[in-house]
């Protein structure tokens, strides 16, 4: 990280954090660029950036490991049945998994040579960092309330705790109708949402957002989920007796 900011800066060559678009449009050129003969690539974080971009190195014909310190991929998004099912998925694409393994370093003579975890070492051309963020809240200087994990504190107006100052989008919290209470949920939808809640509201014209249920989903191989609400794991650490049950059914007439 640099000093005074949140942006990140790499000592290595081929060291890459996506969460921009420039971020990924900085890779994309390096893999166009045959010269640096980027052929294997590490992916930490297997979550919905890590899984798809794992998908997409493979479909250019790179060799992929994909490492995480849990113990499945698209961990808190799905139940392990179908983590499960999208790893081996992913297996079957041949990319080789690395989970319940913790990044220790990444090593090289000014460029990236290889990534070392607790359990393994991996020899590697570019290693591509898709894991969490921190919200941005640099800008309230302290004085705005904060959510647990660090996010502005917000209420159904994306207001803070400093009347008239409104929070939108990664660095502020939602209403979650799942649990019935705030929480944060960082997705592309939700902020577009709080965005528009919040334009409305700092225009003088009043509007409640109607909260979320945190509904994503992801195709990977043709490997389609979707998901709503709570996972079970969620839902029992959120307080609830909850349990499970399962249906299986075809998109179509089998016999069409």
């Amino acid at each position: 990280m640099l000093k005074g900011n949140r942006e990140f800066k790499a000592t290595l060559e081929n060291v890459q954090f996506v969460k921009l678009y420039q971020n990924a449009e900085e890779v994309i050129n390096k893999l166009a660029d045959k010269s640096k003969h980027l052929e294997r690539i590490a992916v930490v974080g297997g979550g919905y950036i890590g899984v798809e971009l794992a998908e997409a190195f493979e479909r250019l014909g790179k060799e992929v490991v994909l490492v995480d310190i849990v113990d499945t991929v698209l961990n808190g998004y799905y139940d392990k049945d179908f983590t499960q099912l999208m790893a081996k998925n992913l297996e079957d694409h041949n990319i080789r998994l690395a989970l319940g393994q913790t990044v220790k370093a990444i090593e090289g003579d000014g460029k990236v040579e290889r990534l070392i975890t607790d359990k393994e070492t991996f020899d590697v051309d570019m290693v591509v960092l898709a894991v969490g963020f921190r919200p941005n809240t640099a800008l309230a200087d302290g004085k705005i309330e904060l959510f647990r994990n660090g996010a502005f504190l917000v209420n159904k107006k994306q207001e803070t705790s400093i009347p008239g100052v409104f929070a939108v989008g990664d660095c502020a919290t939602v209403y979650d109708n799942a649990r019935k209470d705030t929480s944060y949920i960082a997705l592309a939808s939700n902020a577009v949402r709080t965005g528009i809640v919040g334009a409305y509201n700092a225009c003088g014209h009043e509007l409640e957002g109607i909260g979320v249920q945190g509904s994503n989903g992801i195709s990977i191989y043709g490997l389609h989920m979707v998901s709503t609400g709570l996972t079970l794991e969620k839902a029992k650490a959120a307080g609830y007796n909850a349990t499970e049950t399962g249906f299986n059914d075809l998109q179509k007439n089998q016999n069409l």
